[in-house]
């Protein structure tokens, strides 16, 4: 992930440039005095901030991940935590925020001012009073105190109203402003950048809809967080480009898109060189730790990739485009489930087992077996199971659920046949942890003369013979890391089987995937013995009825060697083509 940025000095000015000074005069001198006095109470207080600012190792011996305007960026450690702010900043910053109130008292038009409120209450944790500041903004720019009532309602979490503010703005500013808010340029991959430019601006405006869709973090939060920060970042962006900040830069020197691609920057230090040295002073910002790349993948716009399962989209070494933390879960756990797709007439029901898996203390994940993480904070887990239609994805989303107030257990949904986007997530948001599991599943018609199957879930083996998919939703499993000493049992429904004298037959394998090469050389050659897998075979009679039949054979694991291994379940009645499940499952130690 993204963490670090800092200034590229230039190459002949080595002189940091003037503080940017305001395109407009106020009319009355005595109003610019006042406006005057709360600049320079600004620049002031960033002076102070840079002076008791860490020292710092310079990174500048290393070469740039990215050179973005005058600024150096590099993606570092994710989870690096910001220092503490020293006592003279935090004095500092009172000091400057009583000056602007005086100044917004002589001055309650002046639209900067009120930006600078509103945007020093929320980096001291007062967003309650930058909202109160920002309604009862007077600035004459139309859309400017929407945006400021936008920023502290993204800040205090009410992200549906934040989310009102924002839309109440864009229609309030210039078109040629609001197109720029609105566009996805700092946001896309290559693939999904160059596809959007070859759309009409109906399909074009269709597809952006659809990203925020897909990149909102939680749909277990009311309210998209991740356009309403993405709005924040534009809004933050104008607040400081007329403004001092701790670079000592103008705003647009790389500052603005980095601000939009990686959040605003959380902390600072300084790189102060040896007497003698002829380098300036450097420092160094870092963005939000524990940011992940929320943004659905390359190509998944424009229908070029699927959208693969996982709780965060993309290898988390890459370099992501854009990254974001959400403030109430900026800690990633793990989310073990296992979904399974069954047949219900014109619907579809899914089922998925699932476990949440908080990160622990010392930042390492616990394993699949692990029984008692995640318990200490149960009580406060909210988890839910989301189905949203891939054709709603272009409007506002609202997935149909189930809800639940546990770390472990199974969810299911009914919903019609089609093509859906599902989410499996939880939430523990006084811990500040979160997880989801996120991809896309699609099950349309079937005749109901020809044979079927459903997926099958991996059970714990159960004291009596099940009757149905409700008799096993509490003993699914949700992971196929299976440890070696379980007795475990498959379990599934078959469909057109028919009424008349059809033969039945089924078979169900477990064989090894991950033999090495000179033993599949030498199993191909018949140097060597290939064992044989486990294969259960067996004939049934016709069931004598239309409609679901539920299965369920018990397996034993207990004898498997650790590894990876296909488990595979075949259903064949009379001359019709057979019908094929899979899985791969891992046995552990």
């Amino acid at each position: 992930m993204s963490s670090v940025a800092a200034a590229v000095p230039p190459r002949e000015d080595r002189n940091p440039p003037p503080d940017p000074s305001p395109q407009e005069a106020p009319a009355q001198p005595d109003s610019s005095a006042i406006h005057d006095r709360a600049r320079d109470a600004q620049r002031r207080f960033e002076r102070v901030r840079v002076q008791h600012l860490p020292r710092s190792i310079e990174p500048g011996s290393s070469p740039c991940d990215e050179v973005i305007g005058r600024m150096c960026y590099w993606h570092g450690d994710n989870h690096h935590e910001p220092d503490p702010e020293a006592v003279e900043t935090t004095v500092a910053r009172e000091e400057l925020l009583d000056t602007l109130a005086h100044a917004a008292r002589q001055l309650p038009g002046d639209g900067w001012i009120a930006g600078q409120r509103v945007f020093y209450l929320v980096e001291a944790g007062r967003a309650h009073e930058a909202l109160e500041v920002a309604r009862g903004c007077a600035a004459p720019e139309p859309d400017l105190c929407e945006l400021l009532r936008g920023l502290a309602l993204h800040r205090l979490e009410r992200f549906e109203d934040a989310e009102r503010s924002y839309r109440m703005a864009l229609e309030a500013m210039d078109s040629r402003d609001a197109e720029e808010w609105l566009s996805l340029a700092l946001l896309l991959e290559r693939t999904d950048e160059s596809g959007l430019d070859r759309l009409d601006p109906e399909a074009r405006e269709a597809a952006s809809r659809r990203l925020w869709a897909l990149a909102d973090p939680y749909y277990l939060v009311r309210g998209n967080d991740r356009w309403t920060e993405h709005m924040s970042r534009h809004a933050v962006s104008r607040i400081q480009r007329r403004a001092r900040n701790p670079h000592g830069l103008p705003w647009t020197s790389g500052l603005d898109e980095l601000a939009i691609r990686y959040g605003q920057e959380t902390s600072w230090t300084r790189y102060v060189p040896a007497s003698g040295s002829s380098m300036t002073p450097r420092v160094t910002g870092r963005h939000p730790p524990h940011s992940e790349r929320y943004m659905p993948p390359d190509g998944v716009l424009t229908g070029v990739a699927s959208l693969p399962p996982g709780m965060v989209w993309g290898d988390p070494v890459e370099r992501p485009r854009s990254a974001y933390a959400p403030s109430y879960a900026p800690e990633l756990g793990t989310m073990y489930t296992v979904l399974a797709r069954f047949r219900r007439g014109d619907s579809l029901l899914v089922v998925a087992p699932f476990r949440f898996e908080p990160r622990d203390t010392s930042g390492a994940v616990p394993g699949p077996g692990s029984r008692e993480a995640g318990s200490e904070h149960r009580r406060d887990v909210q988890a839910g199971l989301f189905l949203v239609p891939w054709a709603e994805t272009t409007g506002e989303v609202r997935p149909p659920t189930q809800r639940m107030l546990s770390d472990r257990g199974t969810l299911s949904l009914v919903v019609p046949l089609g093509s859906y986007v599902y989410s499996v997530e939880a939430l523990d948001r006084r811990a500040g942890h979160g997880a989801r599991f996120r991809g896309d599943l699609a099950l349309g018609p079937h005749p109901d003369d020809i044979p079927d199957l459903s997926d099958f879930l991996i059970i714990e083996a159960p004291e009596r013979m099940p009757e149905s998919v409700d008799d096993v939703l509490d003993r699914a499993l949700p992971s196929l890391a299976l440890g070696g000493l379980q007795e475990l049992a498959v379990a599934w429904e078959a469909y057109g089987l028919g009424t008349g004298e059809s033969r039945i037959a089924y078979s169900l394998g477990v064989e090894p995937l991950d033999r090495s090469f000179f033993r599949r050389l030498g199993e191909f050659l018949r140097l060597v013995g290939r064992g044989d897998p486990l294969t259960l075979e067996w004939i049934e009679p016709s069931p004598g009825r239309p409609g679901a039949h539920f299965r369920s054979v018990d397996l034993d694991f207990r004898n498997l060697e650790p590894g990876t291994y296909e488990l595979r379940l075949e259903l064949r009645v009379d001359d019709w083509a057979p019908v094929i499940r899979r899985r791969r499952v891992q046995i552990v130690g």
